[in-house]
This record gives structure tokens, C-alpha cells and sequence, in this order.
């Protein structure tokens, strides 16, 4: 005992040492962090912020972010909270070495919404859908998958058992499809397809170390899209899409893994990829407005990459980014990361000049920067009265 006590003060001292004379010789080495490192800029010294105390505070501040090899203590921590099936930046890993993010987890089993802000939300798409009927347009709603509901099967376990004692999950999901189907907006519920691919599938629809869809659940979805709005009177060519895996991911495939400060970690398994063409029947020639949010990326990222169903393509990523792509004889242009315009600045008169207006969020929560979009643009139809 006494040896182990010795071994363990000298591990201790030995570190400290090591620590203090980087410091002193301004060595460090670091490895890669992500979310836990503020930049703090090291303090100048003077004798006036020394008197008062300032000097100290704002040197004690850099030195706890800066201290040598604080990035390899912290991912020794974090390795530590992982492999005992902790929380590491909101990530935890559950069964099967999936790996779930606690917002989702918490939109699956505990977010509800307010009945007044869904009160509103739903005059507010009343509003909207009746003015675009008048103008001959369409507003089509898109739920995009919850990861923590189709695989709530590989939940980590204190989150299975807060899903035992939950009457009702899923909660937004059911109030928006009701909500939707009361005021007869059309909508598709990609959870239902999700299910199906994850027991029918030729591979799972999501990645183990991811948060989004990968390419093979999201292209089978844009062909439902696809399908869906043909089915209300639209001429959109389907996709014809090959798959084949491979160990290199897509860029969603490992957006989970990539948050984790550990050393050891899930390798996931092979990524599904595909390469579609389109089946030129039918020109493209529809034009899509829409409000989206980071599972539209996927559809966005795939058009470039292979062709576009739509003659342009414009779409609003929350309220921080936009996408415009258009489809010509030239060929498809576009850029999809480009600055969003502020909401109270839209032109929402232009959403008129296409066919479809698109609502698309995930089905685990009803965004608040989708709240604002749709009462902002009912707003606009109310002054036009």
C-alpha cells in the first residue's frame, strides 16, 4: 500500500515538474480541441492594472487556458467520462456504439410545445397557405428524422430509462402532424421512412457517429420527396441512384465523432455513398422556396454533386445561412453558404415567384428561428390587406 501511495505521489510530482518547466522554458504541445478552448489574450503588464488587481485576474484567466499539455489533461478526462458511458459535449455514447447528442435525445423524450407559440404558429401557417392557394402556389412541410427516435433502441441506458416512464415521445413530431393534417397542408414525415430503412434497408439510414442522415437514408428521402410532390400535381424527374460503401465518410457521417475530445472512440463502420442521375422524362422545372434547417444541407450538398430535380433552388438554413442553386442550359450554379439576410430585411413578396414554399425541421423541436420566419411572412400577407 505504501508503494502505491509512493508510485502515485511521484506520478503526481513528476507531472507538476513537467508542467512548470514547460511553462518557465515556454514549451507547450498541444492536440486538438473542440468547444472548450476560449482565446484569451495574455495580459500586458503594467503597474497600474497590478495595483488594482486587474493584471492578476485577466493573467489568471490565460493561464487556465493556456497552461502546457492542458488540451492532453483534457482529453484524458474526457476519455475517462466516455469509455464509462458519460456525457462529452453533450455526446453520449449508447449501445451498439452508437453515439446520440443530448439535445436530440432530450426533443425525443422531454421537448414539448407551448400551446399558445403552436396556437400561433398554426394562424400564422393558415395565413400563409391560403394566401399562396390564392396566387396558385403551394406550401409542402418536410418533418426530417429525430436519430434518437429511430434508433431509440441504442439509447444510453439513463435515457432508456426516462423513455420508460414517458407516456407520450415524441411529442412535437404528433402535434405538428396534427396540426398540419387540421389545416390540410400536405406534408411527408421522413421518420416513417426511416423506420423502414432501418429494418428493410440495404444499409441503416444513419451513420453510428453521426447526427444527420447519411447519404443513403437522405437520397432515399429526396426520391420520396420527389415522389410526394409529383402525387400533387408537380413534374419533378425522380433520381436514379447506385450505392456503394466505403471506409472514407461523407461530411455529416462522423459530425458527432468529430466532437468528442477522446482518444479512443467508435470507428463507426463503412459509409454508404451514392451517385445519382436524373430521369429526364421531365425537364426540371420547378422552383423551390424554402425554410430549412441542417438535415437540408444533405440534399443541397447532393445536387452539386450530382444534378438538381429543380430549376433553382433557394433556401434559408435557420436564420444564419442561405443556399441559392439554379439549373439552366449552362449547367447547375449556385454557392450554399452564403449570408443570411435578416429576417425583418427578406423580400417576402419574392417567395411568390416560385411554385413551392417549403417548411422542413427536424421532428424533434419546432425551431425558434422557423417561428419567427412564418410569423414575419404572415405579417407581410396581413399588410397586404
Amino acid at each position: 500500500m505504501k508503494a502505491a501511495k509512493m508510485l502515485f505521489c511521484i506520478i503526481n510530482l513528476g507531472i507538476c515538474i513537467l508542467v512548470f518547466g514547460l511553462f518557465i522554458f515556454k514549451k507547450d504541445f498541444t492536440t486538438p480541441l473542440v468547444g472548450v478552448t476560449v482565446d484569451k489574450p495574455k495580459p500586458v503588464f503594467s503597474i497600474k492594472s497590478l495595483m488594482v488587481g486587474s493584471f492578476q485576474h485577466e493573467y489568471e484567466d490565460w493561464l487556465g487556458e493556456n497552461f502546457p499539455l492542458r488540451s492532453f489533461f483534457i482529453k484524458g478526462y474526457d476519455q475517462i467520462i466516455y469509455s464509462f458511458g458519460g456525457t462529452v459535449n453533450d455526446i453520449q455514447p449508447g449501445k451498439k456504439e452508437d453515439l446520440h447528442g443530448k439535445m436530440w435525445l432530450n426533443g425525443y423524450l422531454m421537448y414539448d410545445i407551448d400551446a399558445s407559440v403552436l396556437e400561433q404558429y398554426k394562424n400564422d401557417l393558415n395565413t400563409i397557405n391560403q394566401y399562396l392557394i390564392s396566387h396558385n402556389k403551394k406550401l409542402c412541410y418536410m418533418l426530417s428524422p429525430n436519430k434518437s427516435e429511430i434508433y431509440s433502441d441504442s439509447m444510453p441506458w439513463n435515457y432508456k430509462l426516462i423513455e420508460k416512464n414517458t407516456q407520450k415521445p415524441a411529442q412535437a413530431r404528433w402535434k405538428i402532424r396534427n396540426l398540419l393534417t387540421e389545416l390540410e397542408i400536405p406534408y411527408l414525415d421522413t421518420a416513417d421512412i426511416m423506420f423502414d430503412l432501418k429494418k428493410n434497408g440495404k444499409y441503416q439510414p444513419f451513420p453510428k457517429t453521426g447526427i444527420h442522415w447519411n447519404r443513403y437514408g437522405s437520397s432515399i428521402a429526396l426520391n420520396m420527396w420527389i415522389k410526394f410532390l409529383n402525387e400533387r400535381g408537380f413534374q419533378v424527374p425522380q433520381i436514379q441512384a447506385e450505392f456503394d460503401e466505403s471506409e472514407t465518410p461523407d461530411k455529416s457521417d462522423t459530425d458527432y465523432r468529430d466532437l468528442l475530445n477522446v482518444y479512443i472512440h467508435s470507428k463507426g463502420e463503412l459509409y454508404p455513398h451514392v451517385k445519382f442521375t436524373l430521369d429526364m422524362s421531365k425537364e426540371p422545372e420547378v422552383k423551390i422556396y424554402a425554410m430549412t434547417t441542417s438535415y437540408h444541407t444533405a440534399f443541397m450538398e447532393m445536387f452539386l454533386e450530382n444534378d438538381m430535380p429543380f430549376s433553382k433552388y433557394k433556401r434559408l438554413y435557420y436564420n444564419q445561412y442561405q443556399s441559392l442553386l439554379i439549373r439552366d442550359q449552362n449547367g447547375l450554379s449556385g454557392d450554399l453558404w452564403m449570408n443570411a439576410t435578416p429576417f425583418d430585411q427578406i423580400d417576402y413578396s419574392e417567395i411568390i415567384d416560385y411554385d413551392i414554399f417549403v417548411i422542413e425541421h427536424n421532428a424533434g423541436e419546432l425551431p425558434e428561428a422557423h417561428i419567427d420566419f412564418i410569423r414575419r411572412f404572415a405579417e407581410y400577407i396581413n399588410s397586404l390587406n
